[in-house]
């Protein structure tokens, strides 16, 4: 830096800083301070003044910022030859010699920084190959078994894979044969203890030694857990869009305000989302053999398994509670006030399609119809009885939307000896009964298979966990 002193003002000092040598052996030199265009050149040791452009856009620089990059030149210089000074200890005798009254925290973070910066380069890079490592008193022909050396001496290369190939530089003619013998003491002037024995042969450490079977068993079994956490996924889409299901579903009296199709589709679509989420953490946390994800994978198995299991508990206990234990009562009760009734149309819709589909009348008899809402509010159509869904059908149609019985009259009569052959007789109880077993059955499997899949991936992932840990202490 060059100092010049203003002459109208003398208290004002403008610094110029090298910008670069001239051809003519000048050197160009411009102001210190940003979006100044004050430029001058310089000649000779005792830099005399050729050229000058005094023309300063900002205001000149004040002593206290010319204190500051003093005393940031003098702490980068002396954080330099003193590298093993503390940079808060350079600082601050620096700012007691300079007799430094006002700094700022921005100042004192920028001096740290500089400081910082000038270490750092002053410090060689570090090799980036083998061949650019330069030891001391270390032979190069020591150099190819130097890492398996240093990896038997020092626990903390534990993890580092130590293969060196034959075909490095430092295995030339004038080496030592690997196949000369095992191993071979060093000399007295190499660097390390004499006496020290060094291994001929490369010398490999694994980082996961015997975590290939459980890593290809736990990546296999998390394959068919994130294929089954889609499936669940499917089956959840496939519950909530069936018509036939949500007819089935209606019919249970349930305290609940929306059917219990809608709250089994939903607990599917939870589970196949959460397995298909712990799959891709397992898939994760195995290829990067990260402890953190592999822990996280094992608590999400457990939460998960602690909600399945009091799932199927509760519904192989007590599924009255959830409305699968049909009531006769209440179900004849539910039938006589919405069937055919204005607004209840699902309802109605849902009737005739059990009594169409398992070929029954009524709960336990259609006689029950007779007291329905139904009659006596005179919903029906002239002349009915019971409903069309429960006579006889054409057996080449079956629906339940417009069914056709095969004879109206006979199935509307009100004697059982006329009606019995064109009307059904048997009520729908049993067969609801029968088809709410069903269903039960096959939740409990799926939730069984389900759990019994996790319970081994959660044993592959201790395991694994373990595994990790032991090589981690090793």
């Amino acid at each position: 830096m060059l100092e010049i002193v203003d002459v109208s003002d003398p208290k004002k000092i403008f610094e110029f800083k090298k910008r670069r040598d001239l051809a003519s052996g000048e050197i160009g030199r411009r102001c210190s301070v940003d979006r100044c265009n004050a430029n001058l050149r310089t000649f000779g040791a005792g830099y005399g003044i050729s050229e000058m452009s005094n023309n300063h856009n900002p205001e000149p620089m004040a002593p206290t910022q010319l204190k500051v990059q003093s005393l940031s030149a003098s702490a980068k210089r002396k954080a330099v030859d003193q590298q093993s000074e503390r940079p808060a200890k350079i600082l601050r005798s620096l700012i007691d010699e300079n007799n430094v009254e006002v700094l700022k925290t921005r100042d004192l973070c920028n001096i740290k920084k500089n400081m910082y910066n000038a270490r750092r380069k002053s410090q060689p890079r570090l090799p980036k190959t083998l061949g650019k490592m330069h030891l001391p008193g270390l032979s190069l022909h020591v150099l190819p078994w130097l890492p398996a050396c240093l990896a038997s001496a020092s626990p903390c290369l534990r993890y580092s894979v130590l293969c060196i190939n034959r075909t490095s530089p430092y295995n030339s003619q004038s080496s030592p044969s690997f196949e000369s013998s095992q191993m071979r003491p060093l000399k007295h002037n190499s660097a390390l203890p004499s006496g020290y024995l060094l291994p001929r042969a490369p010398v490999i450490f694994p980082t996961t030694t015997g975590m290939q079977p459980i890593k290809a068993a736990l990546l296999f079994f998390n394959g068919l857990f994130f294929v089954g956490g889609g499936g669940l996924l499917g089956l959840a889409l496939w519950v909530g869009f069936s018509k036939d299901l949500d007819s089935m579903f209606r019919l249970l009296p349930t305290s609940l305000p929306h059917p219990l199709l809608y709250y089994a589709a939903l607990a599917c679509a939870v589970t196949g989302l959460l397995c298909s989420a712990l799959a891709l953490i397992s898939f994760f946390a195995m290829a990067s053999f990260n402890r953190c994800l592999l822990a996280a994978y094992i608590f999400g198995l457990v939460v998960l398994l602690i909600m399945e299991t009091t799932a199927v508990i509760f519904l192989a206990a007590t599924p009255h509670y959830l409305g699968l234990e049909i009531d006769p009562e209440a179900l004849v009760d539910t039938w006589q006030r919405n069937y055919g009734v204005p607004g209840k149309e699902h309802y109605t819709i849902s009737v005739d399609m059990v009594q169409t589909k398992y070929e029954c009348c009524g709960v336990e008899s259609g006689n029950e119809f007779s007291t329905s809402w139904w009659l006596l509010r005179e919903l029906a159509a002239p002349g009915l009885v019971v409903p069309l869904s429960c006579c006889r059908q054409e057996p080449s149609i079956e629906s339940y939307a417009d069914p056709i019985p095969l004879n109206k009259t006979l199935c509307q009569d009100k004697n059982p000896e006329s009606h019995r052959h064109a009307r059904h007789t048997q009520g729908c109880l049993k067969s609801l009964r029968s088809w709410v077993c069903e269903q039960v059955t096959i939740a409990l499997n799926v939730g069984g298979g389900t759990i019994a899949s996790q319970l081994l991936l959660l044993l592959l992932s201790i395991m694994a966990s373990v595994k990790l840990n032991k090589t981690s202490h090793r």
